[in-house]
């Protein structure tokens, strides 16, 4: 059985951080901060609050599931 992924629980910046991270697997933490222009803490507590609401653990289950749910995150 296929897991849904509540993209509908992330704040718009959240969205905006798995956008760049879906669009592009290879952007380190520090292009995406520079990118959205907010601190590495501040991008490493978005990172956490994504990973808890659509119950993942880390950078490389984003890119994983980016296959399947790449066009579930409306623009």
């Amino acid at each position: 059985m296929k897991k849904t992924i509540p993209f509908e629980k992330l704040s718009t910046r959240e969205t905006e951080v798995l956008k760049l991270l879906l669009e592009d697997p290879n952007l380190k933490y520090s292009e995406i901060s520079q990118m959205l222009n907010i601190s590495e803490k501040t991008l490493s507590t978005h990172l956490s609050n994504i990973y808890r609401k659509i119950e993942i653990k880390n950078k490389k289950e984003i890119h994983e599931i980016s296959k399947i749910y790449k066009n579930t995150i409306i623009e």
